[in-house]
């Protein structure tokens, strides 16, 4: 994406909306701004890039941080920008269910900066492929481990 800064949040079962799961490049004021994204009314927009993209299902680029529509929450915004993030776009990661799991996000301090043809185009590759492999990960992995500590527990308890 032609940036070294970026993070992926997983929609999280328990809070809902999304958490972090890991970052390159970004400050602390920019990571705790956004270690937990609440999902927000399906009827209105996201208060932020990731919050729009999480409740749309569809990529959102945000070009200038400064003069964005789309990132409406003060707080977000000042802590963009004092991180020095002044373009942003978020992907999310979409099972073939339909299913958002989480966004993948990258920010750049070049003001305008967007995603060429090809790079969306090979985000998108990346963000089908995530979102396959964790509905693939909750439908199995998830459930073998939580069968297994059920089964764990029931024999402690005979």
């Amino acid at each position: 994406m032609d940036t070294d800064r970026g993070d992926i949040a997983l929609t999280d079962p328990i809070m809902g909306g999304l958490r972090v799961e890991m970052d390159r490049g970004l400050p602390d004021v920019f990571t705790s701004a956004f270690a937990h994204v609440d999902e927000p009314d399906p009827d209105e927009s996201g208060p932020s890039v990731r919050a729009e993209a999480l409740r749309s299902r569809k990529r959102v680029v945000e070009p200038d941080v400064a003069t964005s529509l789309v990132c409406t929450d003060p707080v977000a915004r000042n802590a963009m920008l004092a991180a020095r993030v002044n373009a942003v776009q978020s992907t999310p990661l979409i099972s073939a269910n339909g299913r958002c799991h989480g966004v993948v996000s990258t920010a750049d301090d070049r003001v305008g900066r967007t995603l060429s043809a090809e790079e969306a185009a090979d985000l998108d590759v990346i963000a089908r492929d995530a979102g396959s492999y964790l509905a693939w990960h909750h439908g199995t992995i998830v459930l073998d481990a939580l069968e297994h500590l059920h089964q764990t527990a029931l024999q402690t308890c005979r």
